[in-house]
């Protein structure tokens, strides 16, 4: 065995050893900390006095064999293979006396005073053998032997002097009133020398290493493995263990198994009662761990407590009152039985929450457990989330929820605990938030749902293409005359154009609350500038707004309306900049579906700041961070913006893979799905297939023309296609006119269009804004009917038709419409 730092305790051995031959026996005893290398000691030094012709009588003391009377001793007599006569008597006296029947009332002999005939023949037995060789007697954990044979350690210790013999014994500090006592009498003597083992100091552990690295690898590791083992040498040779197959020079020493099962092996050999009963209590408990609460945990004394965190800070395995590594936690923790780790979890939150201790740690031991049955223990699982949520604690969260939800019976009697649920779970993937659906639906037709719950489920339900579901929640809040905000029926008209008409048709709405683009309605900012193209004041609205809200669950959506709004003003650049520090806080609150919306959203960014590689990147990463499956509709804005910017970089291969995907059918009845209808028409006419190219952009234009849609806002760069959009949308073209149109966009595409002259086009003329209101003026459409499509107000739409008269020199509706239907010149 490989020893270190233990030079000064056999330099002492030896020169007993030396005094002892010369006549006058001598009594060492070994004092240290469990696992500080005792044993080591007395093996080492017994092995080199045999090899110079001593008898060696050795014995180990054992908690489990305390009540065997004389058991230490027979140990002695037993361990050496001498058969004289002397040798041979002793062993019959002690199997005589064992075999004797019990005197004591109670029955157990093993602690009643030996008679001093005993102690007088082992005595002369003793010196007999000591006549005809030098002895030396070794007993390994003394503390735990037996009471007769500590008599009779004593008797021969006060006899040494008249006995050439040498007894060494090894000792753990704080062990039982009664061996105190024998201790104190042991050392008492003049020929009694006690030597205390110490921790291993840095330098002392670097020379341990080397029996079993590289010297370069032991220096460079050994102030961690100090740090993690506080010098005890048995830690030391398992971090040995666990670093045997380091290949290359390491930052840090692998700490594993080897490690954790030392720590349990020096708690188990610990003198010390309640030693493995503490170790669990601060390995529950962590930084919590104060000696009050360990006490009422453990039902154990205060002063017990500080002992046994005296001796474990002793032994290396504390640090300050803390387990010195998390393998040490582990590992004490995977060894208890299951009933007994939840039951001391169960305990530890009762106390920690009678303490006052903060919501977190509570829940933590509330969910080790599994319990939540004590009366406060739901709400206090609730507060922990919302910290956790935000300190990026997702999965701690959705585990203190799930936990407070409890029972099916719980869930539906609390809906608003599942929408709390629902929400948490959505951030990490709006699959697995899908499944708590069949529950609060019926809760919102029993109106037990709060309205900013409503309306978050009215959006997860749109996001997973479950339109039904959605138009019969927001028919039953009309019916009970609890209309759902203005805001959401802004972000309905333009992210779901169908299903709110279908909602005007089936409601039968002739009129939708308008709301005036403000700092207070990404919504209807998004909803104007959706509508309007570039809106005047848009950017500064959305810059607001996204200066004064932070990345919450409440927030989210309205972020990422003002960034799609900053983007459609035709601020790009800000947007970029915005959408970044979004996405770091999204990242820091590890919030993967949030990542994945603002990544698809700067990826269309990109595209309109003309950065095709960025925008493949950005769009790739949405896609990443949540299943292609988990996006539902919403699922043609990443994939739209992916296939443009490949497409745009000419690798028509990777974005033709991409369009075999599946997407819901549904998808094409939002505006996520003229993203990616556009894409695909991009898409094929970059391959030469010109005619299906106009057919995806025809239906585009129309879906945008009944929409009540701006065409600028898919396409911000004036290219043929643009100039198609803003009127065939609406126009009757007979197949040759397609075939002409389709052959002119070839021609053109991807460059910007040449206009000879001035343009006289209505779409050049107007503003996007005017032309809108004019197309819906020609179209028959009230000033009313417009404002409400439009979600502007009534007084808007005539000053923008009073401008749309005046560029197209225009009188009445009438002439507008002979305008606006006039076919170009071929």
């Amino acid at each position: 065995m490989q020893l270190s730092e233990r030079g000064h305790a056999f330099a002492e051995l030896n020169h007993m050893l030396m005094s002892s031959e010369k006549g006058t026996g001598h009594l060492a005893l070994v004092s240290g900390p469990t696992s500080s290398g005792k044993t080591e000691i007395i093996h080492t030094f017994a092995k080199d006095a045999i090899d110079n012709g001593a008898l060696f009588l050795s014995a180990t003391g054992s908690q489990t064999e305390k009540r065997i009377p004389l058991g230490v001793v027979t140990q002695l007599f037993e361990s050496t293979s001498t058969h004289t006569d002397v040798a041979n008597e002793i062993r019959q006296l002690l199997k005589d006396y064992r075999s004797a029947p019990m005197p004591s009332e109670s029955g157990d002999n093993a602690t009643d005073p030996l008679d001093n005939d005993i102690l007088e023949h082992i005595t002369s037995a003793v010196s007999k053998l000591a006549e005809r060789q030098m002895i030396l007697v070794g007993v390994d954990d003394i503390h735990h032997a037996d009471t007769q044979s500590l008599q009779v350690v004593l008797w021969l210790s006060r006899r040494l002097r008249s006995i050439p013999a040498m007894f060494l014994f090894a000792e753990q500090e704080y062990c039982s009133e009664e061996y105190m006592e024998f201790r104190s009498e042991l050392l008492c003597g003049n020929v009694s020398t006690r030597i205390e083992l110490r921790p291993l100091t840095v330098k002392g552990v670097a020379e341990l290493l080397t029996f079993g690295m590289e010297a370069g690898v032991a220096c460079q590791l050994s102030r961690a493995c100090h740090d993690f083992s506080g010098g005890n040498p048995l830690l030391v040779r398992a971090l040995i263990e666990d670093n045997s197959s380091i290949t290359e020079d390491p930052d840090e020493p692998v700490v594993g198994n080897a490690y954790g099962r030392a720590v349990l092996e020096c708690l188990r050999r610990c003198a010390l009662n309640h030693a493995l009963d503490v170790a669990r209590g601060i390995a529950v408990l962590g930084e919590h761990s104060t000696h009050e609460i360990l006490s009422t945990l453990l039902s154990i004394s205060s002063f017990t407590v500080g002992q046994v965190i005296d001796t474990l800070t002793r032994m290396g395995i504390l640090l300050n009152g803390r387990l010195r590594h998390s393998r040490a936690r582990t590992a004490i923790l995977n060894d208890m039985t299951p009933a007994d780790h939840a039951s001391l979890h169960q305990r530890a939150s009762t106390i920690a929450y009678s303490h006052g201790l903060p919501p977190m740690p509570i829940a933590h031991f509330l969910l080790a457990a599994n319990h939540h049955d004590e009366p406060w223990a739901d709400d206090l699982l609730s507060e922990a989330a919302g910290i956790a949520l935000g300190q990026g604690k997702v999965s701690f969260a959705i585990e203190c929820l799930r936990l407070a939800c409890g029972s099916q019976s719980d869930v539906e009697r609390h809906p608003e605990k599942t929408a709390n649920l629902a929400a948490a779970e959505w951030r990490a993937n709006p699959m697995i938030a899908a499944r708590r659906h069949n529950v609060l639906i019926p809760a919102v037709q029993d109106g037990k749902l709060s309205e900013h719950r409503t309306a978050e489920l009215v959006r997860a339900l749109l996001w997973l293409g479950q339109f039904d579901e959605a138009v019969g929640i927001v028919q039953q809040l009309v019916q009970r005359g609890s209309k759902p905000s203005p805001e959401l029926y802004a972000w309905l008209r333009v992210s779901y154009p169908e299903l709110m008409n279908r909602l005007l048709n089936e409601l039968h709405l002739t009129e939708l609350p308008a709301i005036p683009p403000s700092p207070d309605s990404a919504e209807s900012l998004l909803a104007q500038s959706l509508a309007v193209g570039r809106l005047s004041g848009a950017a500064g609205m959305a810059n607001q707004i996204l200066q004064n809200r932070l990345l919450d669950d409440q927030s989210v959506n309205s972020l990422e309306s003002a960034l799609l709004a900053l983007m459609y003003s035709g601020e790009a650049d800000q947007a970029a900049s915005w959408c970044d520090s979004l996405l770091a806080e999204a990242a820091k609150l590890r919030a993967p579906t949030w990542q994945a919306r603002f990544s698809a959203v700067r990826s269309e960014i990109a595209l309109r700041q003309g950065s095709s590689g960025s925008a493949e990147d950005f769009a790739s990463m949405a896609l990443d961070y949540i299943p292609l499956q988990s996006w539902g509709v919403v699922v043609g804005a990443p994939l739209g913006s992916l296939i443009r910017a490949m497409t745009a970089q000419g690798r028509y291969h990777a974005a033709g893979k991409w369009l075999t995907e599946s997407v819901p059918a549904t998808m094409f009845e939002t505006r996520f799905g003229l993203n990616y209808q556009y894409a695909r028409g991009e898409y094929y006419l970059a391959t030469g297939r010109a005619d299906l190219a106009f057919e995806e952009f025809l239906m585009c234009g129309r879906r945008v023309n009944e929409w009540g849609l701006s065409p600028s806002v898919f396409l911000p760069e004036c290219a043929p296609v643009t100039t198609a959009m803003s009127w065939l949308g609406h126009a009757r073209l007979a197949d040759q006119d397609k075939k002409m149109l389709a052959t002119q966009m070839t021609r053109a595409y991807p460059g910007s269009a040449t206009v000879r002259g001035k343009s006289t086009e209505p779409a050049d003329v107007l503003s996007g804004a005017e032309y809108r209101v004019a197309e819906l003026a020609s179209a028959g459409h009230t000033n009313r009917e417009i404002s409400r499509k439009l979600c502007i107000t009534t007084s808007t739409v005539e000053q923008h038709l009073t401008r749309a008269y005046r560029k197209l020199k225009v009188k009445n509706r009438s002439q507008l419409t002979q305008v606006l239907t006039a076919q170009p010149d071929q």
